[in-house]
């Protein structure tokens, strides 16, 4: 973070919003510099090797920050998830009471693919530490019906009958309990993810689930339920 002399002025640093170095170091190369190639994404000795200042363009530099945001976006991609463990670890025990290892590595295989920043593993990740804090309520006024909930208690039933649960084994009993009933993807799928994360944006669903646990599933889904009957409740009165 950068303070003026006088405390009347704040930017925020890269560091404290979540740029890798690499990453970024690698977005200034390409202010005013191209390496008259296709290629975008150099290692830090790649470009000591390739950078060259007759290469320089003449014409003012564009700081882009999407751009500057789909370099880190790359570098976190190619990062081995276990390399960024200690990168986020500090961040999620500081919001959070200590989290196992182990918890954090399946949760940035999960999250990975999603994030544009490190910041982002725990602001859109947030229901894999905490129940959600809020749910879309107008995909639950779409979806659900109150005569459905008997169902989602069932399903309930079929994780706790599992043991150690892994995303495959719970898709596969949620699928085959959906086809069985005939109940239809859509009414299922939207409603389950909600009441597990708030949100219907996330990583897969199952491997969600498996991650969190029956438990904890079981408990968020029956607190949302609740709320769920509610809404449905207010959208049959409006009517």
């Amino acid at each position: 973070d950068w303070h003026d002399a006088e405390g009347n002025l704040q930017f925020p640093g890269f560091k404290e919003n979540g740029y890798l170095p690499q990453a970024l170091i690698n977005f200034l190369a390409f202010l005013g510099w191209n390496p008259g190639t296709d290629q975008e994404i150099f290692t830090k000795e790649e470009l000591i090797k390739e950078f060259s200042l007759a290469q320089l363009v003449k014409s003012g530099a564009r700081f882009d920050i999407d751009k500057c945001k789909w370099f880190n976006q790359q570098y976190i991609l190619q990062t081995a998830d276990i390399d960024i463990l200690p990168l986020i670890k500090p961040l999620i025990n500081e919001a959070y009471s200590e989290i196992s290892e182990d918890f954090i590595l399946s949760f940035i295989g999960l999250m990975k693919e999603r994030v544009v920043t490190l910041s982002d593993f725990i602001s859109q990740g947030y229901f894999f530490f905490e129940e959600p804090k809020e749910y879309e309520e107008k995909m639950i006024r779409k979806k659900y019906k109150s005569e459905n909930r008997t169902h989602f208690n069932q399903i309930l039933d079929v994780l706790d009958a599992l043991d150690n649960p892994n995303a495959e084994m719970t898709h596969h009993a949620i699928k085959s309990f959906v086809e069985e009933n005939e109940l239809g993807f859509g009414n299922i799928l939207p409603i389950l993810r909600i009441g597990i994360t708030g949100t219907m944006k996330g990583p897969d669903l199952f491997g969600t689930m498996a991650l969190l646990g029956k438990a904890s599933c079981r408990s968020r889904m029956l607190k949302a339920l609740d709320h769920f009957d509610k809404v449905y409740e207010s959208k049959i009165n409006d009517a």
